[in-house]
């Protein structure tokens, strides 16, 4: 299923269909597995059976789930859905490690647990996201030997929830009810925030902290190689970079990738501004990113203007004008 598939179905039409293969399945052997966004319509599902008959289903496996409202607008926190909260089976959370969304993944964790659900978490350590998914050509040894063990993966946390009780299924909590949730508008926003602590080496061991660049406009863009969006984005900074020379810096934060994986792209791509290394996710997590690429605007006195998410042609109009005048103030 894909994203916008799952739009068009009717959470009604996808409890009936789950419904009739639990009527054909012995109590308490019947498994779901999610990934990404279909992991809230199916715990849904979960949930509303459990409401019918309560001993039919075993346990759920997700894959990466994504069951954010939406993506979190720069400076907040994210906010997940009410079912996020609700459900009482045990639960097999499998996450690889090069993702947008092992970094928010203890909050989901804390979110999960509180429906009472026994969770196991798998991490796939030096994995890329949807590495099930892409071409073979796409990816990497990691990749590849996460990919030969994923039927393994999948029996082994299948033999693990299948001896283990769920815990009491509360049904007090009313799912129905609908959020109206306010859109962020494209582009630049405008933020209200603190300016987030800012301490990195780059690739060569040197230090930077943004009160290095005070008396210069600043750029700090959050990336990793294996998100495609942001490698699409990187000529763009490199071109904008050259345009103002001394007057502007970019400052691009890789997250958690090590010399060797960044200089195979960089250098091709002759990036001319400091790569700085978040190894511990540490900065990631004080600025609040949850999307790659995120990019911050901190002006000359050293205050954060702007931010977007998204890969951004910095040669547009609206925002090379911008960022001229904030180099005049």
């Amino acid at each position: 299923m894909t994203r916008s598939s799952l739009d068009k179905i009717p959470q009604q039409d996808l409890d009936d269909y789950i419904q009739q293969v639990a009527q054909q399945t012995k109590p308490n052997k019947l498994f779901i597995l999610a990934m990404s966004h279909a992991a809230g319509p199916l715990l849904k599902t979960a949930y509303n059976l459990q409401l019918k008959q309560k001993k039919q289903l075993a346990g759920i496996i997700l894959l990466a789930p994504y069951l954010q409202k939406q993506t979190p607008e720069i400076g907040k926190k994210a906010q997940y859905q009410n079912i996020a909260s609700k459900s009482n089976l045990p639960l097999y959370l499998i996450q690889a490690e090069r993702s947008p969304r092992f970094i928010p993944l203890p909050h989901l964790i804390k979110r999960l647990e509180k429906g009472g659900s026994p969770l196991f978490t798998h991490i796939l350590k030096d994995v890329h996201g949807g590495f099930q998914q892409r071409d073979l050509a796409d990816l990497r040894d990691k990749d590849l030997q996460a990919l030969k063990n994923f039927p393994n993966t999948i029996y082994n946390a299948l033999a693990l929830l299948r001896n283990t009780q769920a815990a009491p299924f509360n049904n007090t909590k009313n799912l129905t009810q609908k959020t109206i949730i306010k859109k962020a508008l494209p582009g630049l926003q405008t933020l209200n925030m603190a300016l987030p602590a800012l301490k990195l080496n780059d690739l060569n061991g040197r230090s930077h902290q943004l009160s290095d660049y005070q008396g210069k406009t600043v750029i700090v863009s959050f990336w990793a190689s294996w998100c495609r969006p942001c490698l699409e984005e990187m000529p763009s900074l490199v071109k904008l970079k050259q345009n103002y020379n001394d007057k502007l810096e970019v400052l691009a934060v890789n997250i958690r990738e090590n010399k060797e994986t960044i200089l195979r792209f960089t250098e091709a791509m002759n990036v001319n501004f400091p790569i700085l290394q978040d190894k511990n996710s540490t900065t990631v997590k004080d600025w609040k990113v949850y999307v790659y690429p995120s990019n911050f605007i901190v002006d000359k006195k050293g205050v954060l203007r702007f931010a977007a998410t998204g890969a951004m042609d910095w040669q547009d109009q609206s925002i090379t004008e911008l960022l001229t005048q904030l180099m005049k103030k």
